[in-house]
């Protein structure tokens, strides 16, 4: 990001920094960058956006890693 960025939203920035070591899905950028850009929609959930401080990170569905299905218990811990 840059100076004048950062310098306007402080908030998106604690957030990012916050949130930087959980795992994020494919899905949570197009919602990130929406919110990046104060896109907002009814229904938008900032539980889905690594950039807001409420960002809850999808450790349920199932997804696909080396071209296999990965489960939450087959997943190798962080």
């Amino acid at each position: 990001m840059n100076g004048p960025f950062r310098n306007s939203h402080p908030d998106k920035v604690r957030a990012i920094i916050q949130n930087a070591d959980k795992e994020i899905r494919s899905h949570n950028v197009f919602y990130s960058m929406a919110d990046l850009m104060g896109i907002q929609w009814p229904g938008a959930s900032p539980a889905d956006s690594y950039a807001s401080d409420r960002f809850v990170p999808d450790l349920q569905s199932p997804h696909i890693a080396g071209g296999t299905m990965v489960t939450l218990v087959d997943a190798p811990p962080p």
